[in-house]
């Protein structure tokens, strides 16, 4: 019987497998690898300086998320890990036109703001005009301005899945490849099965992004899964891109 059974092998699912290993449990992580998986595609950004003004627990957790990665840093260089994919490239918001300067002012002045009170994270955050932020992006179009935030993280979701995963293994956990279907009997306990045969575990995590919903519908457990969408555009820049960086 394993302490802890994680559905999903993505970032999300790979970190509670790592952390719940290093805390000394016994974990085993299932993943079906469908195509599609956001860990693949998601740009990773961790940005403190770019909130939501009016959402305080948005904040909130990803402060804590950049003042947790140095830590996990450490702990995967401890386990071995020499490339996790994370690195502080900065970022720059880009107004295309006045409106959209305007508003970018507010959101200066809550970077300004967080930047003050400590979060961590933003190293600066300052609003530049479009020559300077062509400068620091060359590829970018001409612009009215835009927000600099330098210390803004990025993630290499792949690498740091495989990296999580990797020291997982070392502390002891066991990685399988197989579909989850989870029952719960009349006492309202669950119970996991892989590929048909049980899988006894103290407690089950679904971590399985968009793939979370039906599973959770199997033990009448509602879980809003909403799709977001986004898009990402990878231009290589000789001049500003660190050998081995975010393209890698």
């Amino acid at each position: 019987m394993s302490d802890v059974l994680v559905i999903g092998g993505g970032i999300v699912g790979s970190s509670v497998a790592y952390h719940a290993a290093r805390a000394g449990l016994g974990v085993t992580l299932v993943d079906r690898r469908d195509e599609g998986h956001a860990t693949a595609a998601g740009a990773g950004i961790i940005a403190p300086g770019v909130g939501d003004g009016e959402s305080d627990g948005h904040n909130a957790l990803v402060a804590q998320a950049a003042a947790h990665y140095p830590r996990l840093l450490a702990h995967l260089t401890e386990d071995g890990e020499e490339e996790p994919g994370y690195w502080r490239v900065g970022a720059l918001v880009i107004a295309t036109n006045e409106a959209e300067a305007d508003f970018l002012a507010g959101a200066g002045r809550f970077a300004e703001e967080s930047l003050g009170a400590g979060v961590p994270g933003i190293d600066r955050a300052a609003m530049v005009d479009g020559a300077v932020a062509r400068e620091l992006f060359p590829p970018l179009a001409p612009v009215p301005a835009a927000l600099h935030l330098a210390g803004t993280a990025r993630i290499g979701g792949r690498l740091m899945r495989d990296a999580l995963q990797r020291g997982a293994q070392r502390r002891g956990a066991t990685i399988l490849r197989g579909d989850v279907a989870l029952r719960r009997d009349d006492r309202r306990s669950v119970h996991a099965f892989i590929d048909g045969r049980q899988a006894p575990a103290e407690t089950v995590v679904i971590a399985a992004g968009a793939w979370s919903a039906p599973l959770g519908a199997e033990i009448g457990l509602p879980l809003p899964v909403f799709p977001q969408r986004g898009r990402s555009r990878i231009w290589r820049c000789p001049a500003t891109t660190p050998t081995g960086g975010p393209w890698s």
